[in-house]
């Protein structure tokens, strides 16, 4: 996977599907010294400890054979510990933002690493020893302080490369790399394309975003893209895209200042298109003539109307609509073939039709909107609707109305006259539920949802949680964030697949000590707990023993 133009990199480059019990997410938990031991009980693959003010790395906490991942970003470790040294199965290294001015040497020793990441770092210059690297094929430099890049830079042999908000530094040495495939040159205040680019054979994912680029050389298009970001240009020439045979795609998002750039023909390939942030009042006449595209993004709109040539004409998948006032969705006359409807914090005049011509939805997504008219004439047949989030007092409307047999994922919010225990009767299957801001006590409807695996009870203004809450045997995830419990009672000791509890912002008068005992139980979610609670020693029994304990900014009681 490649991260997007605006990804900060830091640690997210490769969200691989690791098991969670390997993994230590240790993130923003203000700590100073790092947990000792670090969970002796499991070999533990992937460790974040990016976000804390890291001082000291006591030399007993090495013992991490197995780590392939280690996220130190933004910590303020002034130089790698040299026990690290041992973890010879590194492959991923993320150092963002951290004050180091030098690299060990032993750095060497890793001949597994491929991810390396030193930006915004305070190196003035890339450490020798990053050549000696017989694996690496990552490299992020973004925001380092360099005058010039090393002549050694090809002999890498990288295949991504970022070099962004690098103002000062002469780029033209990576003309040499001849195995690059990503490259990001983001925020450099480029006001052209560099020439050298032309030398790079294998160049799949090009990044511009955020220069002030005016125009894109004809050469461009001889390029082998398949992704081109170019996001925040200024672009006042539009390229002979139909040249361009082989992108897949492309962002034009930001681009506010001249809507004739989106006028013509575009790349007849493009099967993703972001268009969110532009000076575009409707969807441009061109999306019409792309007949592979799949995923389409465009929003920031004050008032749009749907065609129904977009949904009928285009194979789209993807259509995603955020902030968006939609004023029309004209009616479509056959199926289509959309998977992922979202259309958040905005705006629907009435309950969409096209829905009844969509027998593959997957997602329909429509939190924080308003539907003026959720009026649903007839039963509306969703046979393949996977993820439901809704928001509203027509939720008890709407929900009858919705025949949704694979329904798994559901989020309902802000509604707070229905009466949920009736609502939920109709999609009793869900096994991930989330309920907000909707109703001060747990619906007694949940009481037979014995399937349940997560549970979502945020913002309800809950005083007390029902002793059957312990018959939700298989309930892995629990959220009861920001409402108004005093105390958790031991039922929720009795949720023995219990792995993860957000208690955050309730005004316990006392901190559980039975959650010790969970075996499970790997995250516990505290933030801003009582101030007179002390926490501090539960904080580190927890993380010892490879529990997740975030007990950060306490704030005083309520009077």
């Amino acid at each position: 996977m490649m991260p997007s133009s605006f990804d900060p990199f830091d640690g997210r480059l490769y969200p691989r599907r690791t098991p969670s019990q390997t993994m230590l997410e240790y993130q923003h938990l203000d700590l100073a010294v790092v947990p000792s031991p670090l969970c002796p009980q499991r070999p533990i693959t992937s460790l974040d400890l990016s976000h804390n003010p890291l001082v000291t790395w006591p030399s007993e906490t090495a013992a991490l054979p197995s780590l392939t991942r280690l996220n130190l970003a933004h910590t303020t470790l002034t130089q790698l510990p040299d026990h690290l040294r041992a973890c010879t199965q590194l492959e991923e290294l993320y150092l963002s933002g951290c004050p180091l001015e030098c690299l060990p040497s032993w750095l060497s020793e890793l001949p597994h690493l491929r991810v390396l990441d030193l930006s915004h770092t305070r190196l003035t210059m890339v450490p020798d020893v990053v050549r000696s690297l017989p694996s690496l094929q990552v490299l992020s430099l973004s925001g380092l302080p360099l005058a010039a890049l090393p002549p050694w830079l090809d002999a890498c042999a990288l295949h991504m490369l970022f070099l962004r908000s690098l103002t000062a530094c002469d780029l033209s040495r990576v003309r040499a790399c001849s195995t690059l495939e990503y490259l990001d040159l983001g925020h450099l205040d480029l006001t052209q394309v560099p020439d050298w680019i032309q030398g790079l054979p294998r160049l799949q994912q090009l990044d511009l975003s955020d220069n002030p680029i005016t125009e894109l050389p004809a050469w461009v298009g001889d390029l082998p893209l398949t992704t081109l970001h170019l996001a925040q240009t200024r672009l006042q020439h539009r390229p002979d895209w139909e040249a361009w045979t082989m992108l897949r795609d492309l962002n034009l998002s930001g681009m506010t200042h001249d809507p004739a750039v989106f006028a013509g023909a575009f790349p007849a390939s493009l099967t993703s298109l972001k268009l969110y942030d532009t000076a575009l009042t409707a969807i441009p006449p061109f999306v019409r003539n792309l007949q592979h595209l799949e995923t389409l993004r465009f929003d920031n709109n004050a008032s749009l109307s749907l065609p129904a040539w977009l949904l009928e004409e285009c194979p789209l998948k993807t259509l995603e609509l955020i902030n968006t006032h939609i004023t029309e969705i004209a009616p479509v006359a056959q199926p289509i073939a959309l998977e992922h409807l979202i259309i958040t914090a905005g705006r629907l005049p009435t309950w969409p039709t096209l829905l009844d011509y969509t027998p593959h939805l997957r997602t329909l997504d429509l939190s924080e909107t308003r539907i003026v008219d959720a009026t649903c004439p007839s039963p509306c047949v969703l046979p393949r609707l996977v993820t439901l989030d809704l928001q509203g007092d027509a939720i008890a409307q709407l929900l009858p109305q919705l025949v949704v047999p694979m329904l798994q994922r559901l989020t309902i919010a802000n509604c707070w006259d229905a009466d949920l225990t009736a609502v939920l009767q109709q999609v009793g299957q869900v096994k991930n539920l989330a309920i907000l801001n909707c109703s001060g006590t747990v619906p007694e409807g949940l009481r037979s949802w014995t399937h349940l695996q997560t549970l979502n009870m945020g913002h309800n203004g809950l005083r007390e949680l029902p002793r059957w809450i312990s018959e939700l045997e298989h309930l892995e995830s629990l959220n009861l964030a920001y409402n108004d419990l005093a105390r958790l009672p031991l039922a929720v000791r009795e949720l023995s697949q219990l792995h993860t509890l957000d208690i955050t912002a309730n005004p316990l008068r006392s901190f559980p000590d039975w959650l010790h005992t969970m075996p499970q139980l790997h995250a516990i979610e505290f933030q801003f707990p009582p101030d007179d609670l002390t926490l501090h020693d539960h904080q580190l029994q927890f993380l010892a023993a490879g529990v997740r304990c975030n007990v950060r900014s306490p704030r005083p009681r309520k009077a």
